[in-house]
């Protein structure tokens, strides 16, 4: 018989051989360390004695035909003293020998040689297995898993075949070797208890020991019920998993059937004492933000929160991002009477209950690089009567950074079609939001989508040049100029209401508080994006009139092309794109208007509004058209009547202004 390589095991006797032999070898080994010696007793019995050798173990085997044996409930330990053993037998033939290992041990009983989950005294006395190997019937299959699910460790399938690796005891279509690689019952068609039999579940990849394989807050099941995606948690991509979504009553199959933010809501509806739990695990993408609310309601208020009754439902929740502190907690209802008495008096509503009461909030932050998993658990007893459950909610709530007139994006690297609009696109955290090429002021609003209105939000925002080293703090704006702007927690901030009909931009910093004392900021960036090139020739056609015209449209295509691209009051290219189009020494914009910096330097609105930068170039024009005038009212005053021509002056100077010839 063939024995694992665990310490080392070897058959050491038995009566056929010379005593110390190792008959499970090649050959007789002899040992001379070891001598048993057997003797008759009384009535066909027999004992047997033998030196047990210090660290050694020991178990005895008996077979009427040297091929099958079988261990006698015998485990003894070494100790440089003579063992002894008696047994009866009334066989014609009767063998019987030794095993040994001087595998350390302090419990020889309860250790598991094998490591096949069955004690050592358990496989010789109950399930009558061998201790030195981990599948004593050969069928793969492990005898303690066997032994846990009723299938018999001695037979490989050939008595019954449900005891061997092809079985299916359970019926569920999964074999028995499945289920112990997969690690399923075997006794159970349901390991799970999610409504898919194991078998079906190796079908659709979906795994037979989780109820909620892909942690969205529906069971398996539940998902082949509503026809979602069991191993996608957000089946329809429309950023709210599946269990949100049935949460809140929207279709998870419909991508234009969203709710505003991810709400995760159970309510304690089993029966008496019996603890409800859910699990879902959300995702905040890659470099965003989002506010985390956890709030309580209960049908228990007013009528038992109240008075100490004994029907006191508990709630607990935790929420565990991969990265940042965790969110947890738990609470009985009778302790939150006065806050849902606060609640019901300010008609505080949360995921549709109310009164509600919040009784946590934080921030979290994904990184630049990766998205932050958040698994979060929920738990509510209905205590007591089994009626008037309480429910426990979180809500993961993303700030929102969003352009209402947001210009095209995506087109052709050479097209002109850079100052279109379209409608609602998400700036983000880290995004850009544009001035659009009509030129317009982008229509931006921030909020934490979904919040509670009982929620605090008071934001501000900082725009900080991009171009600092050229125009210092020309363009810095703080929007409001002092302290916050203050807003319930479901409503948008309007920043361009701030702006005023300003255009400015730059790299932008939001900085917000909720309910006064937690803070956090949020970076994006306002640049812009340039005009159509009719829109810029019928503007400068407006502002210049017919006798610049061809120059002016000549001049601003040359001062301002990138490529092929023409018109540019904004880069075009790299990662530079939306700044301001600036060139050496000092010019600015579609025209180039250059001033020296500062006060009166070329002004905000004309590096950000490609107009006003146009009207500026009017300007500019006027004062040449008026020194032209002049030097040339000099040449025809001074040489006209004497046709003297071939001699002008080298410059001619009028006040404080010099005309170079």
């Amino acid at each position: 018989m063939a024995t694992p390589d665990r310490g080392r095991n070897r058959d050491e006797a038995d009566s056929s051989y010379p005593l110390g032999s190792d008959s499970a070898g090649s050959g007789l080994l002899p040992d001379t360390t070891a001598r048993a010696r057997a003797y008759t007793g009384t009535s066909n019995t027999w004992n047997l004695d033998w030196d047990g050798i210090n660290g050694r173990t020991y178990f005895l085997q008996h077979s009427d035909n040297l091929i099958e044996w079988q261990y006698f409930p015998l485990i003894e330990s070494g100790a440089g003293q003579s063992i002894g053993w008696g047994f009866s037998s009334s066989a014609d033939r009767f063998f019987v020998r030794l095993r040994y290992t001087d595998q350390p041990t302090s419990d020889p009983d309860n250790d598991d040689f094998d490591s096949d989950g069955l004690t050592n005294w358990q496989e010789v006395d109950a399930y009558h297995t061998d201790p030195f190997d981990e599948d004593s019937d050969g069928d793969t299959l492990i005898d303690g898993w066997e032994v846990a699910y009723s299938i018999d460790p001695n037979d490989d399938g050939s008595v019954n075949v449900n005891n061997g690796a092809s079985g299916d005891p359970d019926g569920d279509g999964s074999s028995n070797a499945q289920e112990q690689q997969n690690n399923t019952d075997a006794a159970n068609s349901d390991s799970d208890d999610d409504g898919v039999n194991d078998g079906d579940e190796a079908t659709n990849n979906t795994d037979p020991n989780d109820p909620d394989s892909d942690d969205d807050g529906l069971t398996d099941g539940e998902e082949i019920d509503e026809g979602t995606d069991p191993n996608n948690p957000d089946s329809d991509g429309d950023g709210i998993s599946d269990g949100g979504e049935t949460d809140q009553g929207t279709d998870p199959n419909d991508p234009d059937d969203t709710p505003d933010a991810e709400w995760f809501i159970l309510t304690g509806d089993l029966e008496e004492d019996a603890a409800k739990t859910r699990n879902r695990t959300v995702t905040i993408p890659a470099g965003q933000k989002a506010l985390i609310v956890i709030a309580v309601a209960s049908a228990e208020y007013p009528t038992y929160t109240g008075d100490g009754s004994e029907f006191n439902d508990t709630l607990a929740w935790s929420v565990s991002p991969s990265g940042g502190q965790a969110l947890t907690g738990s609470i009985d209802v009778n302790s939150r009477h006065g806050e849902w008495q606060t609640a019901e008096a300010e008609g505080t509503e949360v995921g549709g209950f109310s009164p509600a009461h919040i009784e946590a909030y934080r921030t979290y932050d994904a990184p630049e690089a990766s998205d932050l998993s958040i698994p979060m658990e929920l738990t509510a007893t209905n205590i007591g009567d089994g009626a008037l459950p309480s429910t426990v909610m979180v809500g993961v709530l993303p700030l929102k950074i969003v352009q209402h007139n947001m210009p095209n994006v995506g087109v052709a690297e050479n097209s002109t079609d850079l100052g279109g609009q379209r409608q609602e696109a998400e700036v983000g955290v880290g995004g850009i939001a544009f001035i659009t090429g009509q030129p317009a002021i982008p229509q931006l609003r921030v909020d934490f989508r979904g919040a509670p209105e009982a929620l605090s939000i008071e934001c501000r925002l900082e725009i900080r040049s991009e171009r600092a080293n050229l125009r210092g703090t020309l363009d810095d704006r703080d929007l409001p100029a002092n302290g916050f702007v203050t807003r319930d927690g479901n409503q948008e901030w309007d920043i361009e209401a701030e702006l005023n009909g300003e255009f400015v931009g730059g790299e932008c910093t939001l900085h917000f508080r909720i309910n006064g004392d937690h803070e956090g900021d949020a970076q994006f960036f306002l640049r812009g994006k340039n005009p159509l090139d009719a829109d810029a020739q019928a503007n400068i056609n407006a502002n210049v009139g017919a006798d610049f015209q061809a120059y002016a449209w000549a001049m601003a295509k040359h001062e301002s092309r990138q490529g092929n691209r023409v018109y540019n009051q904004f880069n075009t290219q790299g990662g530079i794109e939306g700044t301001l189009n600036w060139g050496d020494p000092n010019g600015w914009g579609v025209c180039q208007i250059d001033r020296p910096m500062g006060n009166p330097g070329v002004s905000t609105a004309e590096v950000w509004n490609w107009h006003e930068n146009v009207a500026a170039m009017q300007d500019k024009l006027v004062e040449k058209q008026a020194d032209y005038n002049r030097f040339i009212g000099y040449f025809r005053a001074s040489y006209g009547q004497q046709g003297n021509w071939s001699e002008p002056p080298a410059n001619h100077t009028e006040g404080n202004t010099t005309l170079p010839a």
